[in-house]
């Protein structure tokens, strides 16, 4: 009985090629054809009813008759049909798609390397392992950088965000699980900290003593960010950064006020017009990290008539401080850094009227924990009306 060889291939149509089982045949002489009796067939069949798509069956028997070259290659076929068969309706390595995720962010296996604190040659190899588990490449490699296919991309993106619903429902399943306890991610900006935001956090801590609290600094702008991304539960910000698709309240007012060194002219003025500042040099913070308090700024002395002049800038309060300390200019704040303030620094307060901003509590409503619900409510029941902070 005749051989029967079926050209098909063992991969989906999609990711590869068909590749005839001819092809994998040696150039060598022909199989004898009359010694293949019917207890030596060979026979490649395609995907039939209840067969998966992702694969063919291969019915062994024996094949002495072939030739060493063809052995070895119908072997590779069945164990890459075992393989494809074990990985039906398995889901993708996690550790795997989180080091693709890195090398996605880094364009680089060197900088997914640095951020996992994995060596390199370990990340390369994961992603070589989860390219060969799906049967498609996630990324095109160049001598300078890494880049990803459509496919990558696809993935990336998707990955990104299961990875962060699958954090949260852990997250969620430990504070069901604990009843009240869990922890909150809170944020602040430099100039919420001064606010009523600190007597909150001790008060929540005292109703939920088993919640825990952790607390990072953050610029507005960033907060709103972090927020979005889940990467924090709860943002106390300026007003002004909050955007729609986040839940706020205001939690407090101040009026601006005027920092100068003790030993500059204007240390002795009780009050002074924000007019008078036009010539004045400014020592204001980084755009990088008070983008929102510098538009305010901005604004309000626009209402003067003028835009400061900058001289000096600063990344953090200590900074901007010293160098108001050192009369290299002059800000201004919120009325609620005085008590704080160095001993060689003034605060004089604005005589102009309606100079003052909104600190609020910030939060995403598509990603609330019970235990930020409880925040939320929380804040919210303390909160007396908002009184302006006079300077």
């Amino acid at each position: 009985m005749a051989a029967r060889f079926a050209a098909t291939s063992f991969v989906p149509a999609s990711c590869a090629t068909a590749t005839p089982i001819s092809a994998f045949l040696s150039t060598g002489p022909d199989i004898n054809k009359n010694s293949l009796s019917a207890g030596r067939r060979i026979i490649v069949r395609g995907g039939g009813a209840g067969e998966p798509p992702y694969g063919r069956r291969v019915n062994w028997s024996r094949f002495s008759d072939l030739t060493a070259a063809a052995r070895e290659s119908l072997r590779s076929i069945r164990h890459e049909l075992i393989t494809w068969r074990h990985q039906l309706g398995r889901a993708p390595d996690l550790v795997r798609l989180r080091y693709f995720l890195a090398v996605a962010k880094a364009s680089s296996f060197r900088g997914a390397s640095e951020a996992l604190n994995v060596a390199q040659p370990a990340v390369s190899r994961a992603v070589q392992m989860l390219e060969a588990e799906l049967g498609f490449k996630l990324l095109e490699r160049t001598t300078r950088r890494v880049t990803l296919t459509k496919a990558g991309a696809v993935l990336a993106r998707d990955v990104e965000d299961a990875m962060q619903l699958l954090s949260r429902s852990v997250r969620n399943a430990r504070q069901v699980a604990c009843g009240e306890a869990g922890e909150i991610i809170v944020a602040y900006s430099a100039q919420s900290a001064n606010g009523p935001m600190a007597d909150m956090i001790v008060r929540f801590r005292s109703c939920f003593p088993h919640a825990a609290v952790s607390l990072y600094m953050m610029s507005s702008h960033e907060q709103v960010h972090a927020l979005e991304s889940g990467e924090i539960d709860v943002g106390f910000l300026l007003s002004a950064a909050c955007k729609g698709s986040l839940g706020h309240m205001v939690v407090g007012r101040e009026r601006f006020v005027l920092l100068v060194s003790k030993h500059h002219p204007l240390a002795r003025r009780s009050t002074i017009a924000l007019k008078e500042l036009a010539d004045v040099p400014f020592v204001i913070g980084t755009t990088k990290r008070w983008e929102t308090f510098r538009s305010l700024i901005n604004s309000a002395c626009l209402t003067a008539g003028f835009l400061p002049t900058i001289a000096e800038e600063a990344d953090d309060v200590p900074v901007l401080l010293q160098l108001v300390s050192l009369q290299r200019g002059v800000t201004l704040y919120g009325s609620a850094v005085r008590p704080t303030l160095p001993p060689d620094i003034a605060a004089i307060p604005l005589s102009d009227p309606d100079v003052f901003f909104d600190v609020s509590v910030a939060w995403n409503r598509r990603q609330q924990t019970p235990l930020v619900r409880e925040f939320i409510a929380f804040i919210e029941k303390s909160l007396a009306p908002i009184d302006l902070v006079k300077g």
